[in-house]
């Protein structure tokens, strides 16, 4: 009987050791699975940080590209807007000489004078190199009306230049080519002054 006590004492006992001792492994393993958990933690925080920083750099170096870009631009667009300018006031600059030019013609010939028939020729020739400069800025039916007072500017001074030496060389005589000059002269200027205003508009 006594031995039937100690066997029950000794799976009792066997029983509070087993349970004493899956207790504290399992404390064990609630620690160490906290600790895991922890460390896991930290790493995904600490990549998920890494992550936003990657991010906004990202974002910032995007800005300043745009920024960069939209710089680019508007220096660009400057550019363009002087370099308009300028062939439009080269223009301009060759063709408002060229109606004194034909009054001054006119008065010589009349005068029995020999007109400088060779610089007005030059001047007809710088203007039609302006002209062709600014072709990129220009509408083509404004370059067409500037090209074609250029290339009638040239031709009548050359048939001028033929009236003074050879009276009968040409049908109506020089009056009749001064004429037709100062009138495509105005049509011109009021195209070019007619891009100028649209130019105005624009910008």
């Amino acid at each position: 009987m006594q031995n039937g006590w100690n066997f029950v004492w000794t799976v009792i006992a066997s029983s509070a050791g087993s349970a004493a001792l899956l207790a504290i492994v399992a404390g064990l393993g609630k620690a160490q699975i906290a600790h895991w958990l922890n460390k896991d933690i930290e790493a995904i925080k600490a990549q998920h940080q890494r992550d936003l920083e990657s991010y906004k750099t990202m974002l910032i170096a995007q800005a300043e590209a745009i920024k960069a870009n939209q710089e680019v631009k508007k220096v660009v667009a400057v550019r363009l807007a002087e370099m308009r300018l300028d062939a439009i006031s080269g223009i301009q600059n060759n063709l408002a000489p060229m109606s004194v030019m034909l009054g001054m013609i006119r008065s010589m010939q009349q005068s029995k004078l020999q007109p400088p028939y060779k610089d007005f020729l030059g001047a007809g020739a710088k203007l039609h190199a302006a002209i062709t400069s600014a072709k990129p800025f220009l509408r083509p039916d404004y370059h067409e009306s500037l090209i074609t007072y250029a290339n009638a500017f040239t031709q009548g001074v050359q048939n001028l230049a033929r009236t003074q030496t050879q009276p009968n060389a040409l049908d109506g005589g020089a009056t009749d080519i001064l004429d037709e000059l100062f009138s495509r002269h105005g049509y011109c200027e009021m195209r070019l002054y007619e891009y100028l205003h649209s130019m105005a508009e624009m910008d």
